[in-house]
């Protein structure tokens, strides 16, 4: 019987906006860092599992140039609607399709990694 891949059926797609105060903060030539804003990406698939995957894009644009809010964007309004729209079978599949959107990669890995989870 030959093999048939199947389609990752991913139903639902949630993005969080997270906050992580440290214990202490770290200092490097940009300052004191304190706290650690960054994005939780949630991948469902129709059988209620979940893939988490991590944005660890910074507020500013001080260690490259992605930004939370960026990172945000690039994921909502690219990255999760080609992965709900058209279906891939693999992490690698989707990952390849989305070669045409330049840096931003920290948005890509975090996508990237919930679907590798799940």
């Amino acid at each position: 019987m030959p093999y048939e891949e199947s389609h990752m059926d991913i139903v639902k797609a949630v993005v969080r906006q997270m906050k992580l105060s440290f214990k202490t903060g770290f200092r490097t030539s940009f300052g004191t860092t304190t706290v650690k804003d960054f994005l939780l990406v949630e991948l469902y698939d129709a059988e209620g599992r979940v893939g988490l995957g991590e944005c660890s894009a910074f507020m500013r644009p001080w260690y490259n140039e992605e930004t939370t809010p960026g990172a945000r964007y690039v994921i909502s309004e690219f990255l999760i609607p080609k992965l709900l729209d058209e279906g891939f079978t693999t992490p690698e599949a989707f990952f390849d399709s989305t070669s045409w959107i330049r840096r931003n990669r920290m948005a890509r890995a975090a996508v990237d990694c919930a679907l590798w989870d799940l």
